[in-house]
């Protein structure tokens, strides 16, 4: 019997747009297919000579030792780093002309990640699509809340899962569910600033670290902490201890150049890094334009860096301050639903490294040029919010596609993190300050 299918409110009117829309994700990434639909592929083509010189020239069988039935081939990119069966209109043109049966999964159904547990499967979506960003970021429909969906949404009836738990294998799978719900509801409550309830998931993950972690066989306390933080005067304690804790080291601005700086280096290329040059040549400009200026070779001195950051910061937050910590929230929430925490050794290094993340976005969006020339203007809210709105886009899903869904990339960043010994609750306090 197929599982039930659940999803947030957002996933329930995706539909792909196909050529319309403003950034194809037939690009940059790896194609890789099974070895049914490489079959099944390879069979369709036969009858059109020009489709089969393509396939021939383009799909590749993997080497025996990294072949298996799941990653038996890829489509390479053509010279231009686009998929070669991406036509003119901006649509697949295997699709157009041999339906999704023979599509690979990622193909078929990106943006969309399926994850199942127990007896249901959820259904997810991915911010590197700008179509999930809108939906997820501006969408009034309930993001929160995991509801039944009709499988006829899906683009077949046989879906790909990303991750599983069928039987719990020990105590960190088996209060997966419980645990994310109240990191969930921690981010979802509106009585507290967007950085507060960062904060709390702080707080809770690196209480609960100690006795639940992967391999843990006890986890009787993790309910006394889903208590402890389901209770409100707890979490005003909190909350005013957050606003009176000052943070006057640059130590996340320190860090967030160097993730740049990291990523320029490795894909200078690709739009994302082009946006972060762009960003850090700004910066580096309007020091060497001030009094301050001193020859620092290629960075910017971080605390000249932080401040220059701050003030951009305030004039964001008091013109577009109410929205934006919305849209953050989602951002985080569609995180938390997608991912899986366990997948990382214990709750607080995802948390941890989700704090990193949330921060080097947060630099992103308030020091791209057009947002700064958007708070520096006359314009009102009400006649800049919808321009506003499209670079929160443009930024999220360039953002998606460049790092957070770069497995790779992010490995690089933990294990650097982890070696310079920021991996404790008192450096995530300085990223979510920042």
């Amino acid at each position: 019997m197929q599982k039930k299918i659940i999803a947030p409110g957002y996933m329930h009117d995706f539909q792909c747009l196909g050529g319309d829309c403003e950034d194809t994700c037939c690009q940059k990434w790896d194609i890789n297919l099974d070895k049914k639909h490489y079959d099944l592929l390879a069979e369709k083509v036969i009858s059109n000579p020009d489709d089969k010189e393509l396939f021939d020239k383009y799909t590749c069988l993997h080497d025996e030792s990294a072949s298996s039935g799941n990653n038996y081939a890829y489509i390479k990119l053509n010279e231009s780093g686009y998929c070669p069966f991406l036509n003119t209109a901006g649509l697949c043109h295997l699709h157009d002309h041999y339906g999704v049966e023979p599509l690979s999964d990622v193909c078929a159904f990106f943006p969309r990640v399926l994850s199942e547990y127990d007896s249901s499967t959820e259904l997810t979506g991915a911010l590197s699509c700008p179509e999930v960003v809108r939906l997820c970021l501006f969408d009034d429909s309930d993001l929160y809340a995991m509801t039944k969906i009709s499988p006829a949404v899906l683009p077949r009836e046989e879906y790909p899962v990303s991750r599983k738990i069928d039987a719990p294998e020990d105590g960190y799978q088996k209060h997966f569910t419980e645990v994310r719900e109240q990191m969930i509801l921690l981010m979802a409550d509106n009585d507290y600033a967007f950085e507060t309830r960062l904060y709390f998931l702080a707080n809770f993950s690196s209480r609960l670290a100690s006795h639940y972690h992967y391999g843990c066989e006890t986890t009787k306390s993790v309910a006394e902490e889903i208590k402890r933080f389901q209770n409100k005067d707890v979490k005003n304690q909190l909350d005013d201890y957050f606003f009176k804790f000052s943070n006057t080291e640059p130590v996340a601005v320190i860090v967030i150049q160097a993730i740049l700086q990291l990523r320029i280096q490795h894909e200078g290329n690709d739009k994302l890094s082009q946006l972060a040059a762009r960003i850090l040549e700004n910066y580096k400009v309007d020091y060497e334009r001030s009094e301050d200026f001193d020859v620092y070779g290629e960075n910017i001195p971080p605390e000249l860096l932080s401040k220059s950051f701050l003030q951009h910061w305030d004039k964001l937050n008091s013109r577009y301050g109410a929205v934006l910590e919305e849209y953050l929230a989602r951002y985080v929430i569609n995180c938390l639903q997608r991912e899986w925490f366990i997948s990382m050794p214990d709750p607080f290094v995802y948390i941890h490294m989700l704090t990193i993340r949330v921060a080097v976005l947060r630099f992103l969006i308030t020091s791209h040029p057009e947002i700064i020339e958007m708070v520096n203007s006359d314009i009102s809210f009400e006649d800049s919010i919808n321009h506003f709105n499209e670079k929160i886009v443009e930024i999220v899903y360039l953002y998606a596609r460049s790092i957070d869904h770069n497995h790779t990339f992010l490995h690089v960043v933990f294990q650097a993190i982890r070696e310079q010994q920021m991996m404790s609750f008192d450096y995530s306090m300085a990223f979510i300050k920042l």
